[in-house]
């Protein structure tokens, strides 16, 4: 009996910068995620001397947006003398997302989209 070497299954991953150091609200723009269903957000906020909340959308066609609300988002950041580093993961098969920011004051908000498929 012959044993065969089978190759390892193909990881793709995507990774977006969705906001870069905003200071005022903002609504990053849509990311085509059609292909990952696992998905993280990480969220940077700093130079935070007001408030700031923080939200992710989904949206079946880049166009209408629903923002999740699952217990963690939307999250709101108060003023902070440090920086407020998070990360949001979920599972879903919404083809497109974005980070938004809302009722920002003082604050500088990076937000990065990650996505895997294996």
């Amino acid at each position: 009996m012959a044993i065969e070497k089978l190759s390892q299954p193909s990881i793709e991953v995507i990774n977006v910068t969705n906001l870069n150091a905003v200071t005022s609200a903002t609504e990053g723009d849509a990311v085509e995620m059609r292909k990952f269903v696992n998905k993280t957000v990480f969220v940077k906020v700093s130079a935070n001397t007001g408030a700031v909340t923080v939200g992710v959308e989904i949206s079946h066609d880049g166009t209408s947006w629903s923002e999740i609300q699952d217990g963690e988002l939307p999250k709101t950041y108060t003023a902070s003398n440090t920086s407020d580093e998070d990360s949001f993961s979920f599972y879903d098969y919404s083809p497109y997302i974005r980070v938004k920011t809302t009722t920002q004051s003082s604050s500088t908000v990076t937000a990065k989209i990650t996505g895997q498929v294996s």
